[in-house]
């Protein structure tokens, strides 16, 4: 008696699961690795992805040639009304990052020929938020915060130093973290931030 295939080793099965979205992802990751985006935007793309790969798996949207702009409306729409970790709605900010991370990884799809058009190049985003912080530091508290370190320990230099470069940059603290000695320059008064 021959054996019959099962259903996932028939070539319209193969054919279907090589053009599952979820296969695209780590590739788009890994590009943007080569390209030079730090590793917090690509932990953040990668997050951004699998929840939207998430969503269209839910959707039946498997194939990547399938998204269109009006699935992406939809799921712009499921943003909008998807609670967060803490059952409060996704702020704006974060819903926009979400489709703005989508649209990258749509772009860079088209950009390797995978899919023809991308679909998210005219998605209308939700509009950025410009918020103050709720609490601004009183002129006392910094200056109370800048003359903790001890500047007579090599560790207090350090640390005054790296007080100094938030206070004066703005600079967040994975971008501190990141910083190398070649982003400065002293003379000039200038540090170079090379996020991508």
């Amino acid at each position: 008696e021959t054996p019959r295939l099962s259903r996932a080793a028939t070539p319209r099965r193969a054919a279907a699961a090589k053009w599952d979205i979820r296969n695209f992802r780590v590739p788009h990751l890994h590009d943007l690795a080569v390209r030079h985006y730090s590793p917090q935007t690509i932990y953040s793309r990668g997050y951004s992805l699998r929840a939207f790969i998430r969503w269209c798996h839910g959707q039946d949207l498997t194939d990547a040639g399938r998204v269109t702009k009006a699935a992406l409306e939809q799921y712009q729409g499921f943003l909008h009304e998807h609670p967060s970790r803490t059952g409060a709605p996704l702020a704006a900010s974060v819903q926009r990052l979400r489709l703005v991370e989508v649209r990258g990884f749509l772009k860079h799809l088209t950009r390797t020929g995978t899919i023809t058009a991308n679909p998210a190049a005219e998605l209308t985003l939700p509009k950025a938020e410009h918020r103050l912080p709720h609490q601004v530091l009183s002129a006392a508290e910094i200056e109370s915060i800048l003359g903790q370190p001890d500047l007579a320990t090599p560790t207090g230099l350090r640390d005054r130093a790296m007080f100094e470069v938030l206070y004066s940059t703005g600079r967040r603290r994975f971008e501190l973290a990141r910083l190398q000695v070649t982003d400065a320059d002293v003379q000039a008064d200038y540090t170079a931030n090379t996020e991508a």
